[in-house]
């Protein structure tokens, strides 16, 4: 979802010609970047264990992957 909000946040920058826009973009993303590893995956490893760092091993965080996952 935070992929989705990137690449709007920069059609819109494109689309209106605005560095405010993308300035903006560039701040989410480097925010996004720093809050998840801190904060969601250390909660999401204390509450799932094994089963999420599993996980995380085999999902990327920001480029989906274009195999399934087995």
């Amino acid at each position: 979802m935070i992929l989705g909000v990137l690449l709007f946040l920069l059609a819109e920058s494109i689309f209106f010609e605005s560095w405010l826009l993308f300035g903006w973009m560039i701040i989410f993303f480097i925010g996004n970047a720093i809050y998840f590893p801190l904060v969601e995956e250390r909660g999401l490893e204390e509450r799932f264990g094994r089963d999420y760092r599993r996980y995380k091993e085999q999902v990327p965080g920001w480029i989906p992957r274009l195999k399934p996952w087995k």
